[in-house]
Protein backbone atom coordinates (compact mmCIF):
# COMPACT_ATOMS: atom_id res chain seq x y z
CA UNK A 1 0.00 0.00 0.00
CA UNK A 2 1.01 3.59 -0.42
CA UNK A 3 2.04 5.66 2.51
CA UNK A 4 -0.20 7.99 2.81
CA UNK A 5 -2.67 4.97 3.05
CA UNK A 6 -0.97 3.58 6.06
CA UNK A 7 -1.12 6.22 7.71
CA UNK A 8 -4.91 6.82 6.89
CA UNK A 9 -5.61 3.57 7.88
CA UNK A 10 -3.22 3.73 11.01
CA UNK A 11 -5.20 7.19 11.60
CA UNK A 12 -8.36 5.72 12.07
CA UNK A 13 -7.51 2.58 14.39
CA UNK A 14 -4.95 0.56 11.94
CA UNK A 15 -6.00 -2.61 9.90
CA UNK A 16 -6.07 -5.04 12.19
CA UNK A 17 -8.68 -3.04 14.22
CA UNK A 18 -10.84 -2.38 10.82
CA UNK A 19 -10.66 -6.35 9.56
CA UNK A 20 -12.79 -7.44 12.56
CA UNK A 21 -15.34 -4.63 11.37
CA UNK A 22 -18.32 -7.22 9.61
CA UNK A 23 -20.69 -3.71 8.62
CA UNK A 24 -20.88 -0.31 8.40
CA UNK A 25 -24.68 1.57 8.57
CA UNK A 26 -25.15 5.21 8.06
CA UNK A 27 -28.03 7.67 7.70
CA UNK A 28 -28.72 10.22 4.87
CA UNK A 29 -30.88 12.52 3.39
CA UNK A 30 -29.94 12.10 -0.04
CA UNK A 31 -30.36 15.53 -2.41
CA UNK A 32 -29.40 18.00 -5.15
CA UNK A 33 -29.38 18.18 -9.09
CA UNK A 34 -28.26 15.20 -9.81
CA UNK A 35 -31.43 13.22 -8.19
CA UNK A 36 -33.82 16.06 -9.82
CA UNK A 37 -32.28 15.44 -13.60
CA UNK A 38 -32.27 11.68 -12.52
CA UNK A 39 -36.02 12.38 -11.80
CA UNK A 40 -35.83 11.04 -8.58
CA UNK A 41 -36.92 13.28 -6.50
CA UNK A 42 -39.20 11.72 -4.48
CA UNK A 43 -35.90 10.08 -3.19
CA UNK A 44 -34.16 13.25 -2.06
CA UNK A 45 -34.32 14.86 1.26
CA UNK A 46 -36.05 11.30 2.84
CA UNK A 47 -33.84 9.85 5.63
CA UNK A 48 -31.68 6.82 4.04
CA UNK A 49 -30.41 4.04 5.39
CA UNK A 50 -26.94 2.42 3.78
CA UNK A 51 -25.36 -0.67 4.78
CA UNK A 52 -22.13 -1.79 3.57
CA UNK A 53 -21.19 -5.41 4.02
CA UNK A 54 -17.46 -4.85 4.92
CA UNK A 55 -16.34 -8.37 3.78
CA UNK A 56 -18.42 -8.93 0.83
CA UNK A 57 -18.70 -6.58 -2.21
CA UNK A 58 -23.10 -6.30 -0.91
CA UNK A 59 -24.74 -2.82 -0.22
CA UNK A 60 -28.41 -1.90 0.66
CA UNK A 61 -30.65 1.76 0.82
CA UNK A 62 -33.75 1.46 2.84
CA UNK A 63 -35.95 2.80 1.48
CA UNK A 64 -34.98 2.81 -1.77
CA UNK A 65 -36.73 5.19 -4.35
CA UNK A 66 -40.00 5.09 -2.29
CA UNK A 67 -41.30 4.01 0.92
CA UNK A 68 -41.42 -0.02 1.15
CA UNK A 69 -38.72 -0.73 -1.42
CA UNK A 70 -35.30 -1.59 -0.62
CA UNK A 71 -32.26 -1.05 -2.93
CA UNK A 72 -29.79 -3.99 -2.68
CA UNK A 73 -26.62 -4.78 -4.78
CA UNK A 74 -23.87 -7.20 -5.40
CA UNK A 75 -21.78 -7.83 -8.11
CA UNK A 76 -23.81 -10.55 -9.28
CA UNK A 77 -26.99 -9.20 -8.59
CA UNK A 78 -28.96 -5.56 -8.53
CA UNK A 79 -32.81 -5.66 -7.28
CA UNK A 80 -34.78 -3.40 -5.90
CA UNK A 81 -37.63 -5.14 -3.65
CA UNK A 82 -40.82 -4.39 -1.58
CA UNK A 83 -40.47 -4.88 2.24
CA UNK A 84 -42.57 -8.45 1.80
CA UNK A 85 -39.99 -9.26 -0.43
CA UNK A 86 -41.28 -9.41 -4.13
CA UNK A 87 -39.26 -7.48 -6.30
CA UNK A 88 -39.65 -4.76 -8.18
CA UNK A 89 -37.08 -4.87 -10.49
CA UNK A 90 -34.42 -6.89 -10.82
CA UNK A 91 -31.03 -7.15 -12.64
CA UNK A 92 -29.15 -10.24 -12.68
CA UNK A 93 -25.19 -9.99 -13.65
CA UNK A 94 -25.43 -6.63 -14.45
CA UNK A 95 -21.51 -5.95 -15.60
CA UNK A 96 -22.37 -8.77 -18.49
CA UNK A 97 -25.73 -7.67 -19.57
CA UNK A 98 -24.36 -4.68 -21.11
CA UNK A 99 -22.12 -6.79 -23.13
CA UNK A 100 -25.14 -9.55 -23.72
CA UNK A 101 -26.81 -6.28 -25.34
CA UNK A 102 -24.25 -5.38 -27.66
CA UNK A 103 -23.50 -8.72 -28.74
CA UNK A 104 -27.22 -9.83 -29.44
CA UNK A 105 -27.21 -6.68 -31.32
CA UNK A 106 -23.72 -7.04 -33.53
CA UNK A 107 -24.82 -11.25 -33.32
CA UNK A 108 -21.50 -12.11 -31.40
CA UNK A 109 -20.05 -13.09 -27.94
CA UNK A 110 -18.68 -10.03 -26.53
CA UNK A 111 -16.61 -10.47 -23.90
CA UNK A 112 -16.83 -7.90 -20.74
CA UNK A 113 -13.81 -7.11 -18.45
CA UNK A 114 -13.86 -4.70 -15.77
CA UNK A 115 -10.76 -1.75 -15.89
CA UNK A 116 -10.13 1.04 -14.25
CA UNK A 117 -11.31 4.79 -15.32
CA UNK A 118 -7.56 5.08 -15.69
CA UNK A 119 -7.15 2.04 -18.01
CA UNK A 120 -10.26 3.34 -19.98
CA UNK A 121 -9.00 7.16 -20.75
CA UNK A 122 -5.36 5.25 -21.50
CA UNK A 123 -6.89 2.72 -24.20
CA UNK A 124 -8.78 5.43 -25.63
CA UNK A 125 -6.60 8.42 -26.02
CA UNK A 126 -3.15 6.81 -25.14
CA UNK A 127 -2.44 8.56 -22.11
CA UNK A 128 -4.13 9.44 -18.84
CA UNK A 129 -6.34 12.72 -18.62
CA UNK A 130 -6.69 13.12 -14.63
CA UNK A 131 -10.19 14.43 -14.26
CA UNK A 132 -11.68 11.76 -16.90
CA UNK A 133 -10.22 8.96 -15.20
CA UNK A 134 -11.19 11.07 -11.87
CA UNK A 135 -15.14 11.45 -13.09
CA UNK A 136 -15.46 7.35 -14.27
CA UNK A 137 -14.01 6.24 -11.16
CA UNK A 138 -16.55 8.11 -9.13
CA UNK A 139 -19.37 7.49 -11.67
CA UNK A 140 -18.98 3.57 -12.13
CA UNK A 141 -19.74 3.08 -8.12
CA UNK A 142 -22.79 4.81 -8.05
CA UNK A 143 -24.03 3.51 -11.54
CA UNK A 144 -23.38 -0.35 -10.06
CA UNK A 145 -25.91 0.55 -7.25
CA UNK A 146 -28.58 2.25 -9.36
CA UNK A 147 -27.46 5.99 -8.78
CA UNK A 148 -28.23 6.36 -12.39
CA UNK A 149 -31.35 4.18 -12.74
CA UNK A 150 -33.90 7.13 -12.50
CA UNK A 151 -35.28 8.21 -15.79
CA UNK A 152 -37.13 11.20 -16.93
CA UNK A 153 -37.51 13.36 -19.77
CA UNK A 154 -34.77 15.98 -19.26
CA UNK A 155 -32.45 14.14 -22.22
CA UNK A 156 -35.66 14.68 -24.52
CA UNK A 157 -36.81 17.93 -23.89
CA UNK A 158 -33.25 19.33 -23.99
CA UNK A 159 -32.20 17.37 -27.44
CA UNK A 160 -35.73 17.26 -28.58
CA UNK A 161 -36.30 13.24 -29.12
CA UNK A 162 -35.57 10.70 -26.79
CA UNK A 163 -32.14 9.08 -25.73
CA UNK A 164 -31.27 5.94 -28.08
CA UNK A 165 -31.16 2.76 -26.44
CA UNK A 166 -28.15 0.64 -25.76
CA UNK A 167 -29.11 -1.57 -28.69
CA UNK A 168 -30.60 1.40 -30.68
CA UNK A 169 -26.77 2.84 -30.21
CA UNK A 170 -24.70 -0.37 -31.29
CA UNK A 171 -26.90 -0.65 -34.10
CA UNK A 172 -26.33 2.97 -35.46
CA UNK A 173 -22.43 2.22 -35.13
CA UNK A 174 -22.50 -0.86 -35.91
CA UNK A 175 -18.86 -0.27 -37.21
CA UNK A 176 -17.45 1.23 -34.47
CA UNK A 177 -17.99 -2.35 -32.39
CA UNK A 178 -16.03 -4.19 -35.14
Amino acid sequence: MPPIIDLAIDAHGGLKRWSRVEKVSACFCPSGLALTLRGQDAFSHRSTRVTVDASDQRVSFDPFLEPGHVGRYTPDRTVVARADGSIVEELVNPRASFAAIVGDTLGHEVHYEQITGEQWVENLYGTDIPFLSQHLNAAVPEHRVGGFAGTNDVVERIGGRRPMTVAEFVEKHRDAFR
